[in-house]
């Protein structure tokens, strides 16, 4: 029979219902869809994460037992299989290539000489201008971080004291131990402006110029020995200027002059009979090394300052030193403490000890000013929490 009117405005509106009831199931459905796709990427993440904190858990455990490089390791990855949650149990066992790679590792060149109960020595360079930190006997350094200012005086000790907790904490990963047998016998070997040179073994007679980023610093060593009151710092590239956007817009003739009158000095400094054997050979490291023009240019007016000083000498007298092309000369000093760190067990002392010891003290003229005597202090009382 025909429908009437009335019916047929139901039947509509039933169908216009269930249309609007269709779309919003189709929009929920879709709306799950991307929920469900996003709790799987949050799963992925989560296994990694965890996957990463397991290993650094076992890691560390098994650095702290001495068993890394044992055959004990596989061991320990079977036991916390049987005892840890079943859904973590395929992420210890995806572990066991890594600790084979660890064991690697530890066979390495890097770690030969220590054992895995010591961790190797932290090697900090403070350069004015970049920190190079990392550990002896690695061939350079593993971070290069920007100084936070341009010259000592700018620092205070706290910016200075939490500038070196950024470096070890978060950049060498080191931390301040729970209890002494975790630590092993950690080592941190600070490389101060003042002291870099020291490091300078190459020659066992030479003038040691380090030009660094804001000075420069000329050292002369004899038979071996840095001659400290003889060394000399040159004044600031940038003392009688506003300090430049630009961290490469020093004047050339700027430093040249510096350099130059801080090498005629040292050598004067220096005893009579050892002047012609220091000026002789010059060794040029630092950010501003490795540019042969700015070099021969430095060369050549300090054998001019310096014949006076030194009947017949000229610039051909000179002797300098070269470098390996594959190392950056800005790296020089850093690899020179690496190796002076991994040799083993070396002296610590700091500035108030070195007169009781024997050992070479800097030149008074060499200190800038009280300030970096307080940071020295600061310095060390938070280093000796990591001893």
């Amino acid at each position: 029979m025909p429908l009437d009117s009335r019916h047929r405005a139901a039947l509509i509106e039933k169908a216009m219902e269930l249309q609007k009831t269709l779309s919003e199931m189709t929009y929920r459905a879709e709306e799950v869809r991307l929920q469900n796709a996003a709790l799987e990427e949050e799963n992925d993440l989560l296994k990694e994460y965890i996957e990463n904190f397991i290993t650094r858990v076992i890691l560390e455990c098994l650095t702290r037992q001495r068993l890394l490089a044992s055959d004990h390791s596989v061991s320990w990855v079977k036991v916390l299989t049987s005892v840890m949650p079943r859904g973590a149990r395929g992420h210890v066992r995806s572990i066991s290539t890594t600790l084979s790679n660890t064991k690697a590792l530890c066979s390495s060149s890097c770690w030969t000489g220590s054992s895995i109960g010591r961790r190797p020595t932290a090697v900090i360079d403070m350069g004015l201008h970049t920190w190079k930190v990392g550990f002896a006997t690695e061939s350079k350094p593993r971070w290069r971080i920007r100084s936070l200012h341009d010259r000592w005086e700018d620092w205070t000790p706290d910016e200075l004291e939490s500038f070196l907790g950024h470096v070890l904490l978060d950049r060498l990963l080191v931390s301040p131990p729970t209890n002494a047998d975790s630590w092993g016998d950690t080592r941190i070997l600070v490389l101060e402006n003042m002291f870099t040179p020291r490091y300078i073994r190459d020659s066992p007679t030479a003038l040691v110029v380090d030009m660094g980023h804001s000075s420069s610093r000329v050292v002369p060593v004899f038979a071996c020995m840095p001659v400290m009151e003889a060394a000399v710092e040159s004044a600031s590239y940038r003392k009688a200027r506003p300090r430049p956007t630009d961290e490469h817009s020093h004047s050339g003739d700027e430093i040249l002059e510096l350099v130059v009158s801080a090498m005629v000095e040292a050598v004067t400094k220096c005893p009579i009979d050892v002047r012609r054997h220091v000026a002789s050979k010059v060794y040029f490291v630092g950010g501003w090394s490795g540019r042969p023009s700015l070099e021969a240019d430095i060369l050549e007016a300090f054998a001019l300052l310096v014949s006076d000083k030194l009947p017949n000498f000229s610039s051909k007298s000179i002797t300098v030193f070269d470098t390996d092309p594959s190392m950056d000369p800005t790296d020089l000093i850093w690899i020179g403490a690496s190796i002076y760190g991994g040799r083993g067990r070396f002296l610590v002392a700091v500035n108030d000890q070195f007169s009781s010891i024997g050992m070479p003290v800097p030149h008074p003229a060499m200190h800038k000013s009280t300030a970096d005597d307080s940071m020295g202090v600061r310095v060390t009382d938070w280093l000796n929490t990591f001893q």
